[in-house]
């Protein structure tokens, strides 16, 4: 069995990884075909950069108002996201502190606490430890000795951001502010909380998260696999798009092609911020390891894309345009055409992703390293390099 997919050492994404990243990209190799298979490196991912960093776990709209509370399960770790009394989100590990039973088994609206259904031990909005029923005998008050801060539900770290709900479950990743500092300064001028949502949808494919974020950074395929995908290219050949390169952050920002100065305005509101005549470019971004925002000119789309085993990855994803645009039968038109067009490019995308995942898992007589392409793929061995930092 050849190296890149038998059994890998624990240090699979070894120095010699990182610095054959680090070449010119014309020879530059990028992960082995084990790095998207191992089962062991799965776990390690799990561990550093879905435990280790910031992670988007929800919409901050899951839980519009105090008391809403939702489950999860994040890089195996079983929390409860919330908004308390006062309005603010938070998180909690979603396990009892007497004898370790989830204490939220699906989600709920307008909850004064949150009680297990074990022995009864309530916590309230807060994690504080509200009652503990007889856990000392009868008539020995609610929780009898224990103290209620110290027997809390452990707290998770947690961040709301442009109507995500992000969390950093070790508590020890970079401070929110230096995470997500780019985005802040490249949308200061956009009013991205104006625009509500209208959609969700969401979908499971038979693929590893890293080749599922490969195809969503890379704009290599989409002239041989998206036929309505025509920008990225001009008429006269020019490049349509910049890569942006920040870190954790990274994506790309569109260049309006020649021609196109006088491209008539669409039947939607344009996103507050955008010029409100003319041209207008979207922005693509992917906030490592996992979370992306598109910001196009008259709606925007955030998603979640949640690793489920080393060949498995979900997404779910939620449309955003202006208010009123679903009580207008022609905004109601455009949008359902808005959305349906991002569904037809993720239904082309499906079968190949799943495609790249089968050749990856089969046997083969030479390692597989990746290869990228000098013109469209720097952003690909960007993303393969922050994985590898993340785990080093």
């Amino acid at each position: 069995m050849p190296d890149d997919i038998a059994r890998p050492d624990p240090d699979i994404l070894a120095a010699s990884i990182a610095e054959s990243l680090s070449k010119p990209l014309t020879e530059a190799r990028g992960l082995p075909a084990a790095a998207y298979t191992d089962p062991g490196q799965f776990d390690r991912e799990q561990e550093r950069l879905f435990r280790g960093g910031w992670v988007g776990v929800a919409f901050s709209h899951d839980i519009p108002e105090p008391g809403d509370s939702i489950p999860m399960n994040v890089a195996g770790a079983e929390i409860v996201v919330l908004r308390d009394q006062d309005g603010q989100v938070r998180a909690f590990h979603n396990v009892c502190r007497h004898r370790a039973a989830r204490v939220l088994q699906e989600p709920g609206k307008g909850l004064k606490s949150l009680s297990c259904p074990y022995h009864s031990w309530t916590y309230g909005l807060d994690g504080c430890l509200k009652s503990a029923p007889m856990f000392e005998g009868p008539g020995k008050g609610p929780t009898g000795s224990l103290d209620g801060q110290a027997y809390g539900l452990l707290p998770v770290v947690c961040h709301e951001w442009s109507d995500f709900v992000f969390v950093n479950l070790d508590g020890e990743a970079t401070p929110f502010e230096d995470y997500i500092g780019y985005l802040d300064d490249r949308f200061a001028n956009f009013d991205l909380a104006h625009f509500p949502p209208y959609t969700h949808h969401e979908l499971t494919l038979n693929a590893n998260w890293k080749v599922v974020m490969e195809g969503v950074l890379e704009v290599y395929h989409e002239k041989f696999v998206h036929p309505k995908l025509d920008y990225r290219i001009g008429k006269n050949g020019e490049q349509t798009w910049n890569d942006a390169l920040k870190g954790d952050t990274m994506g790309f920002i569109g260049i309006l092609p020649d021609g196109e100065e006088d491209k008539p305005l669409g039947a939607l509101p344009r996103v507050p911020g955008m010029p409100e005549t003319g041209p207008a470019v979207p922005d693509i971004f992917l906030m490592f390891p996992s979370t992306s925002i598109n910001v196009m000119e008259d709606h925007i789309v955030r998603t979640l894309w949640t690793p489920v085993s080393p060949t498995e990855t979900r997404w779910r994803s939620c449309w955003y345009f202006a208010p009123g645009a679903a009580d207008d039968a022609a905004q109601r038109k455009a949008c359902d055409e808005a959305v349906a067009f991002w569904l037809e490019i993720r239904n082309e995308d499906a079968p190949l992703v799943e495609e790249v995942q089968a050749g990856l898992s089969a046997w083969h007589p030479t390692p597989r390293n990746t290869v990228f392409s000098p013109y469209w793929e720097a952003i690909v061995r960007h993303f393969q390099q922050q994985v590898v930092n993340g785990l080093r």
